[in-house]
């Protein structure tokens, strides 16, 4: 488990530059197949970081050389980021994390500049067997000399057809070049690629796609791509280049999937529909295929897509929300701190989250992260959630908030929020509207210490839903009606991600807010 960033910079004391990979290196350069030791164990990034990795070496090179070995799957690297890696390799499996994979990446990323001859990827150079690659992502450039060279992985199975091994919940902004089965995502797929897109440049000789170059191979059908959609630039020298895929395999193997037709300089693919980038930035164009976005129900309720309606593409549910993660450190560019008395109590970004600290000698002091120069439209539907922990009890009150407000003039005395917290009694769920001298709230009781809170509006009926279990009326635990349009008169709100005190002494550890997410009909600025 790792407790700290490290910075691996070669110009610091006491680092180099590695010859191979740090961790389960090839030791014979002699044979094409991994000779050595491959990493079985559990790798926590614990959420920390490992910067300015240098290599320069032959193959199977990344910070692991080979993660598991063969069936089943064993071996994993989770929560961990991999920045500014530079590898050069003169051989085959490369990877910013891992050369080979025979096991299990999840929560993890890396970026920089990823070259080698084939099998090379941003994220894993050969994602082979049962192997799989959930919630992770690159960034950087890749390039290959030879053939299967992707953003996030160069190639994608190829052993045999397994429905649990291959990429999903993935994405890649990453640069791609190579000669032969070149994407934006996966240069090479036998396997699954699920719920995942690419935006980078991708540019090769034969076989190359904006997410795809070859999904399987001319003879042989394994190679399943589902709900993916690609928008980086393609150019090939050479034949089968396509927006979304290069060439297909049969049969044909790509479902519910789409490319951008105008950024991508490609009018046609080996599978998947093209689409204009208004097209593209439209969430009915993926609803009416079945893709299961925040906010809707028809297609399920396990959200996994959001978009920012007319202005950007679709994203996955576990990325940046509205441009902050809260990954940085700070509060800007979308959102300013505003703390009525920082010596009582603070909000920052720690480590992903938002933590939230306070004196006991608070009296109902709040310190709150507003949205900067963007607001809900309220003339259109919205969902909001965020994660919360809260698990201070005793001595007072706190509390951690999800709220909206037309205003952030103080004297207005306007917002909405549910708040999860916990009085001298135990922990509780609180709602509170108030505009002027009208006011509404109610509490329950709540059991755990983690949990969700929802807020989503119905513009049609003036309905405000207040939910810890999901979105919409029919999961509502209190709706509010005739606020938003009738004493708001449809103003755009302001969203505000909140913790305060009343007497109670916190700490980061008791109380944090994450995984922000907002689906919205339309945000302005």
């Amino acid at each position: 488990i790792l407790t700290a960033d490290i910075d691996l910079d070669p110009n610091l004391p006491g680092r180099k530059v590695f010859d191979r990979a740090v961790i389960a290196p090839h030791v014979n350069e002699a044979n094409w197949w991994f000779e050595g030791t491959p990493f079985t164990g559990v790798f926590d990034g614990n959420g920390y970081t490992i910067s300015h990795l240098t290599i320069i070496g032959e193959s199977y090179l990344g910070l692991v050389g080979q993660l598991g070995s063969w069936y089943p799957p064993i071996g994993e690297v989770r929560l961990l980021s991999l920045v500014d890696a530079n590898i050069i390799g003169s051989g085959n499996h490369a990877g910013g994390l891992v050369g080979c994979n025979y096991g299990s990446i999840t929560m993890s990323y890396s970026s920089g500049s990823i070259n080698g001859e084939g099998f090379v990827g941003g994220l894993v150079g050969r994602n082979y067997a049962s192997g799989s690659v959930t919630m992770s992502h690159s960034a950087g450039s890749v390039s290959g000399t030879d053939e299967s060279v992707g953003g996030l992985v160069g190639s994608n199975g190829g052993c045999y057809f397994s429905p649990h091994a291959g990429v999903l919940n993935c994405h890649s902004t990453s640069s791609v070049s190579g000669k032969s089965c070149v994407g934006g995502l996966v240069g090479q797929n036998f396997e699954n690629i699920t719920m995942s897109y690419s935006h980078g440049l991708v540019r090769g000789g034969s076989y190359v796609g904006g997410l795809v170059g070859m999904n399987g191979a001319m003879d042989v059908g394994y190679g399943e791509v589902t709900q993916c959609y690609s928008s980086g630039p393609v150019s090939g020298t050479g034949e089968y280049v396509g927006g979304l895929v290069g060439n297909n395999g049969s049969p044909t193997r790509v479902t519910s999937s789409f490319w951008d037709i105008q950024t991508s300089g490609q009018p046609t693919s080996a599978g998947g529909t093209g689409k204009t980038t208004a097209q593209m930035q439209t969430s009915k164009t993926f609803l009416d295929t079945g893709w299961d976005f925040l906010g809707e129900m028809d297609n399920g309720t396990e959200d996994i897509w959001w978009i920012l309606e007319g202005r950007d593409y679709p994203h996955l549910w576990w990325e940046k929300v509205v441009g902050d993660d809260f990954e940085d450190g700070k509060a800007g560019p979308l959102w300013f701190v505003f703390e009525v008395d920082p010596d009582l109590v603070q909000i920052k970004e720690v480590n992903g989250r938002l933590e939230v600290s306070a004196s006991n000698q608070a009296q109902n002091v709040d310190a709150m992260y507003v949205s900067q120069d963007w607001r809900l439209d309220t003339t259109k539907d919205f969902a909001m959630r965020v994660d919360f922990h809260f698990s201070k009890q005793g001595g007072g009150d706190g509390r951690v908030t999800l709220g909206i407000g037309p205003s952030l003039d103080p004297e207005a005395m306007q917002w909405a929020e549910l708040e999860a917290g916990c009085f001298d009694t135990g922990p509780f769920y609180l709602y509170e509207v108030r505009d002027g001298s009208w006011v509404q709230e109610q509490t329950s009781d709540r059991s755990g210490s983690d949990g969700t809170l929802y807020m989503s509006y119905n513009p049609d009926t003036d309905e405000l839903y207040f939910s810890h279990t999901g979105y919409g009326k029919p999961n509502a635990w209190r709706t509010v009606t005739g606020l938003l349009k009738g004493r708001w008169a449809s103003e755009p709100v302001y969203v505000i991600l909140s913790g305060g005190s009343e007497h109670i002494a916190l700490t980061g550890a008791d109380a944090w807010l994450d995984n922000f997410a907002v689906q919205a009909g339309a945000i302005l600025e």
